[in-house]
């Protein structure tokens, strides 16, 4: 991932259209080095998660140019690459695997974030229903080694919909079911980062799944 790394840390400092302009060929490079690791990513992933088996890298990576619409900052492009390796693409209701490529910043991580609503109320149900299932999956030693608490956005009270008194309620307050572990520069420019991030997929697995269950269930009513 040397050449993107590369890139993105010129980017940083060069954060500006007509620099990007001026190094069209440099991104290129960078995105076409990034594409087939997402590429090689995704075969690896779907020998465990056959979810994902027909997903392209071009739907599951994000664009650089920032939406600077509504953005006090208004540097136009993103200093990451960024991929989503969800069912049907990184637009779709599904969780899926997060790899972000960002000098100082870099982390593999997942599940399901900023969900619409109904999808929200449907794991919220599925935990409320197998809330065992679920805490087995997050007191897992090799999950939680790995990637320790549950992250995202949480409610202050429980959910309008659920049993206040619910034993487990406070796991159904989180508004995004995500996790993620930060990657060293020094794995990133490593030959056995694709080794590295398949395993830790491998991991997020049975919490991708358990959450894609209940999205299952919501779109065949």
């Amino acid at each position: 991932m040397e050449t993107a790394y590369k890139f993105l840390k010129e980017l940083s400092k060069n954060n500006n259209r007509q620099w990007f302009h001026e190094h069209k060929e440099f991104y290129h490079k960078a995105r076409e080095e990034f594409e087939n690791f997402v590429k090689e990513l995704i075969h690896r992933i779907s020998e465990f998660d056959q979810r994902i088996f027909n997903v392209s890298p071009q739907e599951s990576i994000f664009r650089i140019n920032r939406d600077m619409r509504f953005a006090r900052d208004k540097s136009p492009y993103k200093i990451n690459l960024g991929a989503h390796i969800a069912p049907f693409g990184r637009r779709s209701h599904y969780a899926g695997y997060y790899f972000h490529l960002q000098p100082g910043g870099s982390f593999l991580g997942g599940g399901i974030y900023c969900p619409e609503k109904d999808t929200l109320d449907a794991v919220r149900t599925e935990i409320y229903n197998n809330p065992q299932e679920f805490i087995s999956i997050l007191e897992n030693n090799e999950f939680k080694q790995t990637f320790g608490e549950l992250e995202g956005r949480k409610l202050k009270k429980s959910p309008r919909g659920f049993d206040h008194s619910f034993e487990y309620v406070d796991l159904l307050k989180y508004k995004d079911y995500i996790v993620s572990t930060p990657i060293k520069e020094e794995d990133i420019l490593s030959n056995n980062l694709l080794n590295q991030a398949v395993e830790i997929f491998r991991i997020l697995y049975p919490f991708n799944e358990f959450i894609n269950m209940a999205v299952d269930k919501l779109l065949l009513e």
